[in-house]
């Protein structure tokens, strides 16, 4: 049944869909705007549940998504009670929007939630959508149509996105449309500076570049507006301080566009018109180079052929494959460095996961000093830059360097495709970078047809010797063989997760410590967990959900487990199982689900706040003893739940699984045993039957020839006394 959340049907006049009578504010506090007065949503949940819903107007929002939305991995246990709670109070809220009879704003249904709210009502698709418009009038060369449409799109940026609103999903959006602001400011400013407003460009930028101070682009923008002033000793101050904080932040110096300008400036060069004139374009701000780059070498080798051919006239293909954090992106980097030394024209593209966008930016032409670096074209404009993409090729080698194409829309892959078949007979070789998942059926066309021709690239772990290199470069000392097998475990090699790995703390972690709670706990990890937990955030709710619960349950965990502890269909167990693995982040060998890399578990299960996390190994502990699972896995969870120990099911399960244990998991079935002994609930007969469980774990199979090497501390501390002669323990505490 699809329930009808109708507008208020009693209101006459002016049709508010047609005229602009409401607006949905999603810039500062979500709200609806109505001509005098806005309605507010309502507490800080109601307003997360109104934005998700906003967000994707005229789309079904299914509730396990919505509650991924709102709750992330911390929803509450009647969280399904708290959606229609939500909701019911939403619509009390729309019911204040005037609009004809009978106009369903929201609708529920089995398959979830829907806002019927016009896209072009809400705020943030106005802002993006001028943007757009901007984007169309700049590749066209149309200056005053780009500047009016930019003003217009800042003029509704009034306040942060979202304020006040939680959730993981806010979140998202909030760090996706301040990206798009920050672009739109700074090509404002160039448009500025080209009209000599260089004292707006100043005041304004002055204040963003400290809320701002990894951005490149800005400060250089800050320092044209000061030289334009006559400021030069200003700017050149700005790019001192820059230097140092994205040195602190970064550890790296900064790039070629932003240098570029301090040298022209010192070297007492006047401002020139061409540096922000009417056609100038914002500089390419590629990703920072990784430092140190190690490794690779017989990739690079088989990439600096490619390149080599392409100089002799000849193009093709190759696909960079690869999971998260393998370095494709910096392996990528390094490969528009090796063009550009090459003298190719180069060119770098990359999809923006948030926004879904595609650019096309000119790095650098053959004949680097009559061109100017910019954009080619972006989104919406991709056959005009696959002209100019064929046309550069006409006159030069060129390359195309695309990375994140596992982002990328079908409509954008065929373009790209386009582009594959013009290779083959023009000196432009096209360079993709991919994960193995997600992908669209288009690019897994591209994908094939690359791998049939032999042009695929898998990148895998760094050796041990390159991870040696990695981090004894890192923290200027050499690794001890230990450190760099610490290393090379948990973090399977991969170099991302490696780099985090060993720039937090790394003398510190790498000295032996027993990492079964994971590195990732440490203080001052949340960095690595962040990292590795946004580069999966693409996976289902339930898949999502499936890896939480396997983390806690530990590295390798039987499928049957598993399905005990999510008390999941098999056939949604078994979606999410494949999901993930063809991911990578799990392996699915038989019955037994495992991580593939240590320290991916352990992010995913540090996801779960400690205090949380006792509580679940608790309940998982229970749940998988009376569904008769391995007793090992039991009693592992019950180690990691201390409170557990104090259940009165402990005893009589520890007694029944004993020998089990003692087989399997001695040391185990040891430690077990001497903490519930001395639990003050236990009978004594539990104590008696436990100690003597523990005694003949204890007591060597060879008889008395062994009895004066029995552990007595081990039994004492259990409750046993030792006689001093036979140290045979009697009694019980």
């Amino acid at each position: 049944m699809t329930v009808l959340v109708a507008l208020n049907a009693g209101t006459t006049g002016t049709d508010p869909m047609v005229s602009d009578q409401y607006q949905v504010r999603l810039v500062g506090v979500p709200r609806i705007q109505l001509p005098g007065s806005d309605v507010a949503i309502g507490p800080a949940q109601r307003r997360a549940v109104f934005a998700a819903l906003a967000l994707r107007p005229g789309q079904v929002v299914p509730r396990d998504e919505l509650v991924a939305a709102v709750w992330g991995d911390d929803a509450p246990a009647k969280v399904t009670g708290s959606v229609y709670t939500h909701i019911s109070a939403l619509r009390r809220v729309l019911d204040k929007i005037p609009a004809p009879s009978g106009q369903p704003v929201l609708t529920a249904s089995r398959a979830g939630y829907c806002l019927t709210v016009p896209a072009e009502r809400i705020d943030v698709f106005q802002f993006t959508r001028l943007l757009e418009d901007a984007r169309r009038c700049g590749s066209l060369r149309d200056t005053d149509g780009e500047r009016k449409a930019l003003g217009e799109a800042l003029a509704i940026w009034q306040d942060e996105p979202l304020a006040g609103v939680p959730g993981p999903a806010a979140a998202t959006q909030r760090a996706r449309l301040t990206e798009l602001w920050l672009s739109a400011v700074e090509r404002h400013a160039e448009l500025r500076l080209a009209d000599g407003r260089h004292e707006e460009v100043v005041a304004e930028l002055a204040e963003l570049v400290c809320d701002h101070p990894l951005r490149e682009n800005m400060h250089r923008l800050l320092m044209l507006a000061m030289w334009q002033g006559g400021h030069a000793d200003d700017a050149l101050a700005v790019y001192r301080q820059a230097k140092q904080l994205i040195a602190d932040a970064a550890g790296i110096e900064p790039g070629r566009a932003l240098t570029e300008v301090y040298e022209r400036i010192k070297a007492g060069e006047r401002p020139s018109p061409r540096t922000c004139g009417p056609g100038a374009r914002r500089q390419v701000q590629l990703p920072p180079r990784a430092q140190p780059f190690v490794g690779r070498a017989a990739e690079r080798e088989r990439i600096g052929q490619a390149l080599a051919a392409v100089g002799r006239g000849r193009g093709g293909s190759l696909l960079v494959e690869g999971g998260p954090g393998t370095g494709k992106t910096a392996l990528l980097l390094e490969t528009v460095a090796a063009a550009r030394a090459a003298g190719h024209t180069v060119l770098w593209s990359a999809t923006d996961e948030l926004a879904a966008m595609t650019s096309v930016d000119l790095v650098c032409t053959a004949a680097e000093a009559n061109a100017t670096a910019g954009v080619v074209d972006g989104l919406h404009q991709l056959d005009r830059c696959k002209s100019a993409v064929l046309a550069l090729a006409a006159q030069a080698p060129t390359v195309i360097v695309a990375d994140d194409c596992h982002w990328a829309r079908d409509r954008i892959v065929r373009d790209l495709r386009d582009v594959l078949d013009a290779a083959a007979g023009l000196p432009l070789l096209v360079i993709l970078g991919a994960r193995p998942y997600p992908r669209g059926a288009e690019l897994q066309r591209v994908v094939r047809r690359i791998r049939a021709g032999g042009g695929c690239i898998e990148l895998g772990p760094l050796s041990p010797g390159e991870l040696h290199e990695l981090g004894s470069a890192m923290l200027g000392r050499a690794l001890t063989p230990d450190a760099v097998a610490t290393a090379h475990r948990l973090t399977g090699g991969i170099p991302g997760y490696a780099r985090s790995f060993l720039a937090v703390d790394g003398h510190a972690r790498l000295g032996g410590r027993d990492h079964e709670t994971g590195p990732v706990s440490a203080p001052g990890c949340q960095a690595l967990v962040e990292l590795i937990t946004a580069q999966y955030s693409v996976l289902s709710a339930p898949t999502m959900r499936m890896l939480a619960t396997a983390a806690l349950l530990g590295g390798s965990v039987p499928r049957a487990a598993l399905a005990v502890a999510l008390d999941a269909a098999p056939g949604v167990l078994t979606e999410a199982i494949d999901e993930a693995t063809t991911a990578g982040v799990i392996d699915a060998d038989g019955d037994v689900v495992r991580f593939r890399i240590p320290v991916v578990r352990e992010a995913f299960a540090s996801r779960t706040p400690q205090s949380v996390r006792s509580v679940l190994h608790e309940e998982l502990a229970a749940r998988l003893a009376r569904a008769g699972m391995a007793a090992e896995l039991v009693g592992k969870l019950l180690l990691k739940a201390p409170g557990a120990l104090v259940k009165d099911w402990v005893p009589d399960w520890l007694l029944a699984s004993v020998a089990e244990l003692g087989a399997s998991a001695p040391s185990l079935a040891t430690e077990l045993l001497t903490r519930t002994i001395r639990q003050p609930f236990a009978t004594e007969a539990q104590r008696a039957a436990m100690l003597a469980a523990l005694t003949r774990i204890l007591l060597p199979s060879r008889g008395l020839a062994g009895v004066g090497a029995l552990p007595s501390a081990r039994l004492q501390a259990a409750g046993g006394v030792v006689h001093p002669v036979r140290k045979i323990p009697v009694g019980t505490q």
